[in-house]
């Protein structure tokens, strides 16, 4: 029993380190579109601040904030992380793929803080 509870746990251990596979950190994809949201659509200008210093880290080189504003979709948070004809200069974001969890980390923080600042907004 122990063997059959105990070969998922070993053969993820082994492909991620076969493949040289990194954690993806799914979890950012909706503290970015939800900065993203607020920055483009908020109201105050406190929560444009702190959406813009929550997204600096993930903005993609050649873009700046004006393509983010210009690929957000309400329903469709893909459309921040890829080419679209229309818009020049993106994907907009990129997200990250490193190791360094402190990334994550202070992205969730900043998040926080714009969600605290102004939770109705």
């Amino acid at each position: 029993m122990l063997f059959i509870s105990a070969t998922p746990y070993a053969a993820d251990k082994y492909l991620t380190s076969k493949l040289d596979l990194r954690s993806g950190y799914a979890e950012q994809q909706l503290f970015l579109y939800n900065a993203a949201k607020m920055y483009c659509w908020g109201h105050q200008s406190e929560s444009k601040e702190l959406a813009k210093i929550a997204l600096s880290t993930f903005i993609n080189q050649k873009s700046n904030y004006e393509t983010i504003c210009a690929s957000l979709e309400p329903m469709a948070w893909d459309h921040l992380r890829i080419e679209l004809p229309d818009v020049i200069n993106s994907p907009a974001l990129s997200t990250y793929t490193g190791n360094d969890e402190r990334v994550i980390r202070n992205l969730v923080k900043n998040w926080l803080s714009l969600i605290l600042s102004n939770p109705f907004e």
